[in-house]
């Protein structure tokens, strides 16, 4: 979209009083002093379009007087007509007081706020739809990008370097790998991940590698200071052992003797012969106790169980009898309401007057009327009591029913209760027995029989314990000659397992120093991939800057800073000719830096839109957009605004 602008009235407007500009759609020049309003015809337009301000924020556009007290009753007007991609396009925005009546003096009151009012073409519109209106036509953001020299750089430096990759493109880093032939070897050691993120995983395994590196001295010196001297042992281990087993074996063929085997053996018969008889004693008393307690426990469920029936047919016979006083009642009442009934007698009550004339009746049809009315309650007395006979009838023969049931239940009450008495003089004789049973036991190591095995036992113990006596001092003196033995073993295993220590710290030794080799190794692997990445740093810092500052004729941008640890950050500061934009860069330079970058968005964006260049008498060279530009100078000798269209 390319849009021009025509023409700008502006009446009412901040300090302006009225103006009107004619551009025709050409470049231009307002010249003025300071003061004078120059830039207030840029904020005039922005205030049209986004009703902001060039700092894109909300704004009171109200004239103040020379005290700086609003005149409320003036209207700001602004009308701006554009040339829109070769149509005419006219806007126009005004700011009307807003009043309300005070309820105590009647009297309109400034409310101190504001109500505006918008045409497109004259027509007038609602600020909603004159909001989307220009939001269709032209994003707010995009058109402050496009017309104002200053706007991308107070950006901050993340949206502006955000910016610049989209309008020239962000090359991928396997883009950039692909340039240098040197670089391809990166394409293994990134493993899908970024370069930055290999980078920290590298460095991190390369401390780790020369902590490794720096330990593995420390860790040899431990290993050589825990060898230990030795001298080789003159012990014939294999005699020794054979020593002795053979004094092992004597001392087996003494503890083996046949007497003493023979003694043993009959202590371990005796002893069988008590563990049978505890187990004979134990069974058959457990077992004469466990058939008094089973037949004890059957009875006492039996008993339980009959109580149960016992409860049951008392509750039967008692609800039957309870039935039985019910229908005996329900009979009664049946055969005093059978008397009512027939004791009752019709009585006349026939009216002789016709409902309808109210005439005496004809006696004959009086008479008609009697008789059917004595029918109709004979007929009615019949069928009542037929059915109370019926229904007497019925009681009748179901209460002559209740008698043999209750005196069926009575028998089988009698029958369960005896039953239960049974139990329970069984389940006393049963307790009685097992009581006496459980008294009489005798333990089985208080029998004679029991006393006797003992005695036996301990008379072979014994003569045992004679044998016994003379085998173990003959066996203590075998077991001195072994135990000397046994420390020539200790000394020799002693002395074997320090050879055995000092072969393997040996072997550590060596394989400390291996491993030392191969983290060598591994270290100048690293190294050489973070040169590689520091490689393809430097290359991406080369060829990102240089494809973004190609887009551009005066604007340099930088997009990395490399740090003294070899990091590359990104970040965007734009330059010229070496020297920061609002950092010691001049007015003029600058304005042609804003003018050029707004160039290449413009280009990128499809919008062109008018551009006012604030303070443009400090540039003796103004550089040319594709843009409409409008430059906005101080002249003293122009007290009112001046607009030149010569270009």
């Amino acid at each position: 979209m390319n849009l021009k602008l025509i023409k700008l009235e502006i009446e009412n407007f901040q300090g302006i009083k009225k103006l009107t500009f004619e551009f025709n759609g050409q470049n231009a020049t307002i010249f003025g002093q300071n003061g004078s309003g120059k830039t207030t015809t840029a904020t005039a337009l922005q205030w049209l379009l986004f009703d902001k301000n060039l700092q894109g924020k909300q704004i009171d556009v109200v004239p103040l007087d020379k005290n700086n007290n609003e005149l409320y009753e003036q209207v700001p007007h602004v009308t701006a007509v554009f040339d829109k991609d070769g149509q005419e396009l006219k806007l126009t925005k005004e700011s009307y007081p807003k009043y309300m009546k005070n309820k105590m003096t009647g009297n309109k009151e400034y409310t101190k706020s504001r109500t505006g009012k918008q045409y497109i073409d004259d027509v007038p519109f609602t600020i909603t739809n004159y909001k989307n209106y220009i939001s269709d036509l032209i994003d707010e953001d995009v058109f402050k990008l496009v017309t104002n020299i200053h706007t991308f750089n107070d950006l901050h430096w993340t949206d502006r370097r955000k910016i610049l990759f989209e309008v020239c493109g962000q090359l991928t880093d396997e883009e950039i790998i692909n340039s240098n032939n040197d670089l391809q070897p990166l394409v293994d050691i990134l493993k899908n991940k970024s370069v930055e993120d290999q980078k920290k995983v590298i460095k991190d395994k390369l401390k780790k590698t020369n902590d490794d590196i720096e330990d593995i001295p420390v860790r040899i010196n431990e290993a050589t200071l825990s060898k230990v001297e030795t001298l080789e042992s003159d012990i014939n281990i294999d005699e020794v052992r054979s020593q002795i087993e053979s004094h092992e074996s004597e001392i087996l063929s003494i503890n083996n003797g046949s007497e003493e085997i023979e003694l043993r053996n009959q202590i371990s018969q005796k002893q069988n012969e008590l563990k049978l008889l505890e187990q004979n004693h134990s069974n058959d008393n457990q077992s004469n106790i466990n058939n008094l307690k089973s037949k004890l426990s059957l009875e006492e469920s039996n008993k339980l169980n009959f109580e149960t029936k016992v409860r049951m047919i008392s509750q039967s016979i008692t609800d039957t009898k309870s039935q039985r006083e019910t229908k005996l009642k329900e009979y009664k009442e049946v055969a005093a309401e059978i008397e009512e009934v027939e004791a009752m007698q019709h009585i006349e009550s026939i009216d002789d007057t016709c409902s309808c004339c109210g005439q005496a009746l004809p006696p004959e049809k009086v008479e008609v009327a009697k008789q059917r009315a004595l029918e109709q309650f004979n007929r009615n007395k019949s069928t009542k009591l037929e059915q109370l006979q019926q229904r007497k009838q019925t009681l009748l023969e179901q209460g002559k029913q209740f008698k043999p049931t209750i005196e069926k239940l009575e028998i089988e009450l009698l029958e369960a209760q005896d039953t239960v008495d049974k139990s329970q003089k069984a389940i006393e004789l049963f307790s009685s027995k097992f009581k006496n049973l459980s008294s009489d036991l005798v333990p089985v190591n208080e029998s004679e029989e029991y006393k006797s095995i003992l005695n036996d036992i301990n008379e072979i113990n014994q003569k045992r314990s004679q044998i016994v006596q003379h085998n173990k001092e003959k066996v203590n003196e075998i077991r001195q000659k072994i135990f000397v033995l046994d420390d020539k073993v200790s000394e020799y295993n002693k002395v074997q397992a320090t050879i055995e220590s000092n072969k393997r710290i040996d072997k550590r030794i060596e394989e400390l120093r291996k491993h030392e080799e191969e983290l060598i190794s591994i270290k100048e692997e690293l190294n050489y991939q973070l040169y590689l990445i520091d490689e393809f740093n430097r290359t991406k810092v080369k060829t990102i800057e240089g494809t973004i500052n190609e887009k551009f004729k005066l604007a340099r941008f930088k997009l990395f800073d490399e740090k003294k640890n070899g990091n590359i950050e990104e970040t965007c500061i734009t330059t010229f000719e070496g020297v920061e934009f609002g950092r010691g860069l001049n007015t003029a330079a600058m304005i042609n830096v804003g003018l050029d970058i707004i160039n290449t968005l413009s280009n990128h964006y499809n919008v062109y839109a008018p551009i006012f260049i604030d303070n443009a008498e400090s540039v003796t060279d103004v550089y040319q957009t594709s843009s409409q530009q409008i430059e906005l100078k101080v002249s003293e000798q122009d007290k009112d605004l001046r607009l030149s269209n010569e270009s």
